[in-house]
């Protein structure tokens, strides 16, 4: 995985758009690969993620979109989202941890 996102970086994108980029990841290999694409702005990367494990995307984001049935729920500041009880009862799941 860390070169896949090497060889993409070679092309020095403006934007990655990642799509489930952590499905049928073990644990472990879940939160390697966040680490490493919080990592993609400091090479001067926007990141657009499509993932199922909302949580542990907007821990790492900036702004975020929750989608309901093809359309948004929600937007806002990341950190905002996390902390809205609705988006957390509706799309997050119960509870304020990070993991999902």
């Amino acid at each position: 995985q860390q070169l896949a996102f090497a060889r993409a970086l070679i092309a020095t994108p403006k934007i990655m758009v990642l799509d489930e980029p952590t499905a049928a990841l073990s644990p472990a290999k879940v939160a390697e690969s966040f680490e490493l694409i919080s990592t993609l702005p400091s090479f001067g990367v926007s990141v657009l993620i499509v993932e199922q494990r909302a949580r542990q995307a907007l821990a790492i984001s900036s702004y975020g979109y929750i989608m309901d049935s093809g359309k948004v729920a929600l937007e806002g500041a990341a950190d905002s989202l996390l902390a809205d009880d609705r988006a957390a009862e509706l799309y997050l799941g119960r509870g304020r941890s990070t993991a999902s």
